[in-house]
């Protein structure tokens, strides 16, 4: 699921009220420095507890160019 950060808790909640257990967090910041601005998260349907949070994603560079990592990400390999 892709969503706001400022909605982790609320998507935990209703995950769990629906069987379903969350696995991994992600946060998507737009640059060093900013608040994150996208959530991403995935979960199991009948999984056990235990969350992963995974490192954070950067999208842009200082000079407004995407990362190393996002490029990979939409791009591929290069």
């Amino acid at each position: 699921m892709v969503h706001r950060p400022g909605r982790l808790l609320d998507i935990v909640t209703t995950m769990r009220n629906h069987g379903i257990e969350p696995k991994r967090v992600q946060f998507v910041y737009p640059k060093m420095g900013k608040e994150a601005n996208t959530l991403l998260i995935e979960g199991i349907k009948g999984g056990k507890a235990d969350l992963k949070i995974l490192p954070p994603v950067y999208v842009y560079e200082e000079n407004n160019e995407y990362t190393a990592n996002m490029k990979e990400m939409l791009y591929g390999q290069q």
